[in-house]
């Protein structure tokens, strides 16, 4: 990986990754209502001013509590306070974080995005305390829309100490670098490939709510693009 290319990655895993700064995951668990004592319980949101719709799987929705301008928490609608809500067959907590426009390259270069992931530096930007030693990288797996990264990270926990592993997925949504994480939460422990199998699920759901023909491709001039409506 040039200098070049790895400043790009590591600045657009920056944005994607800190969105969460102003106060996001850190303040889940303690913020939000999963007793389901009132309903804080939304279908669809629009984060990024407007610009990226978020709507969950089947019978998961936004906790509108936890809601920032590029962040969007979903649980099982049910935990929420749901009226008549039933609880999914597999149990988890999305976290999507939509960062700035850009950063398609992660994609279009699958091989230097996950050596990076794996490097020093990029297991301190994949730390909720930007401390390398407490995260572990123990899968990456590259598709044509989304790169998904196995990793355990020993640091303080918002969703429970015993959740130390978990997937994140890197993908694009109109235009805008976007993660998307899938954890269990509390006492529900989500096993590794219902996590992986559902994450994907919901990657796919959001790049179909946000424009289902738009793909990472590589334009003459060799530059990457996330081009809205490119048919290939």
């Amino acid at each position: 990986m040039s200098i070049w290319t790895y400043k790009a990655t590591l600045c657009a895993l920056v944005f994607a990754i800190a969105g969460c700064s102003d106060g996001g995951p850190q303040a889940f668990l303690s913020m939000s209502n999963l007793n389901g004592s009132a309903n804080t319980a939304l279908r669809e949101v629009r984060l990024a001013d407007r610009n990226v719709t978020i709507s969950g799987l089947s019978d998961y929705c936004i906790d509108k509590t936890l809601l920032r301008p590029n962040v969007a928490a979903l649980f099982p609608c049910a935990n929420l306070g749901m009226r008549r809500a039933e609880w999914p067959q597999t149990r988890a907590a999305f976290v999507v974080t939509v960062g700035q426009p850009g950063g398609a390259d992660l994609l279009v270069n699958p091989d230097d995005t996950q050596a990076f992931l794996k490097s020093n530096r990029g297991r301190q930007v994949l730390s909720r305390t930007g401390n390398a030693a407490t995260v572990t990288v123990a899968r990456t797996v590259a598709r044509r829309d989304a790169i998904y990264v196995l990793a355990s990270d020993t640091s303080p926990n918002p969703f429970g100490q015993n959740q130390l592993r978990h997937w994140r997925a890197f993908t694009m949504l109109n235009g805008r670098l976007t993660t998307v994480s899938a954890t269990g939460y509390g006492e529900v422990s989500l096993a590794e490939d219902q996590g992986f199998a559902m994450l994907e699920r919901f990657v796919k759901r959001l790049r179909s709510d946000n424009g289902a023909v738009s793909e990472i491709v590589v334009t003459r001039s060799g530059k990457a693009a996330a081009l809205a409506g490119y048919a290939p």
